[in-house]
């Protein structure tokens, strides 16, 4: 496994993809950043520390879109470029040979939500010092540090499941269109169906609730709402809001097993096109 995360890992370093989409996710913070400071009751929502939950949220806003794009693409890609074919030759195993691509998808999402935290820290700055605004809640310290922890595990947590979706199905259907496509096209199929169901009232909200994205947005969300003031700016949580944590973490944590036991079925069973 080691070998192959090796080697993924050099993909990573020379491949343009993963380098524009990040670098296209910290330019569209950036400027989500200018554009909100101009609202001067909103400032505050950006200026550290709750500046960094802000940008932790604009980055699981952007999920949906950008990392399936890149997972898709990594799973799907491997059997266009032809990949597959010179590693297999080695008899390296198959499901580890797709887990370590996964892996590989998984740290760079971590690690793009690292530079997420160090624009909104920069962004923040400068509109706090520009703008001489503080931030409403406390400075920094125990309380603000892990509610910033536990929001960057969980918009990692919600990006997981995005890119798992698109990866399983790339590699299900071995094609890079296939696993954007339904990687993408399911979010949006998905919040036509949650805004249907809310509309319908009980019971159908409450099943709505339980979609991947309700179970995504109520994490975030109250998360985010044990540092930002509820309801006091577009990037303020709520501590009440739909599923509670641990059911939000449970509910995706069963959908990406599921998605994970489909995709090494899939590559158990099934021959590599050679």
């Amino acid at each position: 496994m080691i070998g192959l995360l090796r080697a993924d890992f050099r993909k990573l370093v020379h491949r343009w993809m993963p380098r524009i989409l990040i670098l296209i996710l910290l330019a569209l913070t950036a400027l989500i950043f200018f554009a909100v400071s101009h609202r001067v009751r909103f400032r505050p929502d950006l200026v550290p520390p709750d500046g960094l939950v802000a940008a932790l949220s604009l980055a699981g806003g952007f999920a949906p879109f950008i990392w399936p794009i890149l997972a898709g693409s990594w799973a799907g890609g491997e059997y266009s470029w032809g990949t597959i074919r010179v590693s297999l030759t080695r008899l390296p195993g198959r499901i580890a040979f797709t887990l370590s691509g996964l892996i590989m998808v998984l740290l760079t999402i971590g690690f793009t939500l690292l530079l997420m935290l160090g624009v909104g820290a920069g962004m923040g700055a400068i509109i706090g010092a520009v703008t001489n605004t503080s931030a409403f809640s406390s400075p920094f310290g125990v309380s603000a540090s892990t509610v910033i922890i536990k929001m960057f595990f969980a918009t990692w947590f919600v990006s997981a499941f995005y890119a798992v979706l698109a990866y399983t199905a790339a590699v299900a259907l071995r094609s890079v269109p296939a696993g954007v496509g339904i990687g993408i096209g399911f979010s949006v199929a998905q919040s036509a169906m949650l805004a249907i169901f809310t509309a319908l009232g009980d019971p159908w909200k409450t099943i709505a609730q339980h979609f991947p994205d309700g179970y995504g947005e109520s994490l975030t969300s109250r998360i985010a709402g044990e540092l930002i003031v509820t309801g006091r700016g577009p990037f303020s949580g709520s501590a009440s809001s739909g599923s509670s944590i641990t059911e939000a973490i449970i509910g995706l944590a069963v959908y990406i097993a599921i998605l994970l036991a489909v995709m090494l079925a899939v590559v158990k069973t099934r021959d590599v096109t050679v």
